[in-house]
């Protein structure tokens, strides 16, 4: 029996909800459970809105292709001319030539100064193979050489000539400055044969502390490591 306590089911209780850690947190409010309503663009406005972004597309497409062409690949090149530097070309002989043959005055240059005359060989045979093939190619291509053969066989002399002016005078400038920085400075210097021994197992030369040397083709004395490496 009860003592006087009421009996009868219990009330109804206020649902609730759980979060992750376990506590119950309050019912949500109508409003924050509402769907915000969404805003509807009218299909002209869209269209509007297309066609001006259209318009805007073409008019930038067309302003660049009307710029001119500024870096990238070098494309229709004929060689006769420096690319980017047509404002020298010359009458007399086309600066493609007179640059191939600027380098190799320059290079001949050095080896026959600086070394024996038999190191230059190789570097005038490449001269002259590059030089008469490039020649043969810029008759058809280059206006200056494509008249009768005298005027081609002149002006080919005349790159010659330009090309000797300007590489001697930088080879004549970077020999008396800085001598160190000339490409025949890179190739071993040697030591005098006479000051060397002549090992009787390989038959190599042989200095002091012993180094080996081999004998190049002009008789000096070449380091064994330059040739097949330390």
């Amino acid at each position: 029996m009860s003592r006087g306590w009421p009996t009868g089911p219990a009330p109804a209780s206020t649902p609730t909800s759980t979060t992750p850690n376990g506590a119950n947190a309050a019912p949500p409010r109508p409003s924050e459970s509402a769907t915000a309503p969404t805003s509807v663009i009218p299909p002209s406005i869209t269209a509007a809105i297309q066609a001006g972004q259209a318009a805007t597309t073409a008019r930038a497409a067309t302003a660049a292709a009307a710029l001119p062409q500024s870096g990238g690949r070098i494309t229709n090149y004929d060689g006769c001319e420096v690319q980017g530097f047509e404002w020298m070309k010359s009458p007399y002989a086309p600066q493609g030539l007179v640059v191939t043959a600027t380098m190799f005055w320059y290079f001949v240059l050095d080896l026959m100064v600086n070394r024996d005359p038999l190191d230059s060989v190789a570097a005038w045979l490449a001269f002259v193979l590059v030089f008469g093939a490039q020649m043969s190619v810029l008759r058809t291509e280059c206006d200056e050489l494509s008249a009768d053969f005298s005027t081609f066989v002149i002006k080919s002399i005349v790159a010659l000539a330009e090309g000797l002016a300007i590489g001697g005078s930088g080879f004549a400038w970077v020999y008396s400055m800085r001598p160190d920085l000339l490409p025949s400075a890179a190739l071993p210097q040697g030591v005098p044969v006479s000051s060397l021994s002549k090992d009787p197992k390989t038959g190599n030369y042989v200095d002091s502390k012993g180094n080996q040397y081999i004998t190049g083709p002009d008789g000096r004395a070449i380091p064994l490591s330059f040739v097949f490496g330390p």
